[in-house]
């Protein structure tokens, strides 16, 4: 290591902490060792994977929205024009929540552990109405929904949440891991106790015709 770089990432022997994160290490490294012609087409390509990756994301969630939420609660059916109308302005609606959360969130998670909970979020909840869905002739409806609600007690994963419920409840020390366990242990709860309690219409109709 240079030595002009080894105060900023490695702390001084006086207990005292190094002034930069390790994370800040390779675009140093990068720029010391790629020419500045060869910085820039590295920056464009990573600045096309970026933009590659959120019209992904766009168009997938506010496709989902469009198809999975709007359209199965409307009374009539939804013409092609109307999706494509919908999913457009979902589109600058999910833009919008993405600059204003990456603007104004100012959170102590890593980077990893961030998009840990946030792809929890879902996952926790689609993990019992998978596996339920294909293996337990008990699931109902009722439980897949509950479970996908429960799934969003994984944002309390996210640091200022977990402190925040961590003081106000009197909890011992959390971690991110800890809450995603507990929202796995919460949605197979809730999936088991909505289906045993809300069983669907045709498993309630098999159920009557073997009791007759």
């Amino acid at each position: 290591m240079a030595p002009e770089l080894e105060g900023l990432f490695v702390a001084s022997s006086e207990g005292g902490e190094a002034e930069l994160s390790p994370l800040y290490a390779m675009p140093i490294f990068l720029g010391r060792l790629l020419p500045a012609g060869v910085i820039g087409v590295v920056s464009a390509a990573m600045i096309a994977a970026f933009m590659s990756t959120h019209d992904s994301y766009l168009l997938c969630w506010s496709s989902v929205i469009t198809q999975d939420v709007v359209a199965p609660l409307k009374s009539e059916q939804m013409t092609a024009n109307q999706r494509i109308r919908l999913t457009r302005i979902m589109i600058v609606v999910i833009g919008i929540f993405i600059w204003a959360w990456g603007l104004f969130y100012d959170g102590g998670d890593d980077v990893w552990d961030y998009m840990a909970i946030t792809g929890a979020i879902y996952f926790t909840g689609a993990i019992p109405l998978l596996i339920g869905g294909l293996y337990w002739k008990g699931a109902s409806t009722v439980g897949a929904k509950l479970s996908l609600l429960a799934g969003c007690s994984a944002v309390l994963g996210l640091e200022p949440l977990r402190v925040a419920v961590q003081n106000a409840l009197q909890l011992p020390e959390l971690t991110s891991a800890h809450v995603g366990l507990l929202t796995v242990g919460l949605t197979s709860t809730v999936f088991v106790i909505g289906s045993l309690a809300f069983p669907s219409e045709k498993q309630h109709d098999k159920t009557t015709t073997i009791e007759k």
